[in-house]
């Protein structure tokens, strides 16, 4: 079965074992369409007074992430989608511990000090699904939590 083509050479890694191994990144396989990084905002509450002409907001003094979704060719061959050692195997109530995820950008450099970014982060969801013509594809979700890493820049922590 061919396997699907990422968005311009983005690649995903997942920290498979984070307490036997931790550290040890596994690359995703089969990566398909567009991989959009998580959105980072500052969420906003409108404050505007009674009586006031124009509006007015307050924006939160934290960031916050959207999930990290991505899109594979789903193959039960591939170590690192099935249920034995891979994101399905990861996804049991069990074994869904924060462990480490990374994703780099094309022209990504070793060390991480260009289109890098590495968080913590645990398993949503995952939907399987059937195409009535070509391969079987898996969407994936996952919660970002805690610090975590731009470029080489650790963001996400209390100030000084």
């Amino acid at each position: 079965m061919g396997q699907g083509k990422s968005g311009f050479g983005v690649k995903i890694g997942v920290e498979m074992d984070p307490i036997g191994t931790p550290g040890v990144i596994t690359r995703i396989g089969g990566l398909v369409g567009d991989i959009p990084y998580p959105d980072l905002s500052h969420p906003e509450t409108e404050a505007t007074e009674h009586g006031e002409p124009v509006d007015d907001y307050v924006v939160a003094g934290y960031t916050a992430r959207s999930l990290f979704k991505f899109s594979v060719n789903f193959n039960y061959n591939d170590a690192t989608h099935d249920h034995l050692t891979g994101l399905y195997h990861i996804f049991e109530p069990i074994y869904n511990i924060p462990r480490g995820w990374q994703i780099t950008g094309p022209l990504a450099t070793p060390g991480g000090k260009i289109n890098e970014w590495l968080f913590s982060g645990q398993i949503q969801m995952i939907q399987k699904k059937s195409a009535q013509k070509g391969v079987q594809s898996a969407d994936v979700s996952i919660r970002p939590k805690g610090a975590w890493w731009i470029d080489g820049i650790k963001f996400g922590v209390a100030a000084t």
